[in-house]
């Protein structure tokens, strides 16, 4: 009777800790892939946030260049109306 009990308590012991270790490597599987996401999603807003920034200044710098050439011809034109550069 005790050799049986003890196999019963065995068996049950062995599934208990064969249950515990699968729970303990699903959640730690879980915690691998939620860091390895925020790592990732943190990466893309960087690379994201980078870009936004590059077209904002060659916007400004599109937008300046163009003021430029505007106030060029308009200053050679006022010139030339004034008799400047006759």
């Amino acid at each position: 009777m005790l050799i049986i009990e003890f196999k019963v308590n065995s068996i049950k012991s062995k599934k208990t800790l064969t249950l515990r270790s699968v729970i303990i490597l699903a959640a730690l599987s879980i915690v691998g892939i939620t860091i390895t996401q925020i790592y990732w999603v943190r990466k893309v807003f960087d690379l994201k946030e980078n870009q936004f920034n590059r077209d904002v200044q060659s916007a400004l710098r599109s937008v300046a260049d163009r003021l430029y050439e505007i106030n060029e011809k308009k200053i050679g034109a006022l010139l030339l109306y004034n008799g400047k550069f006759s």
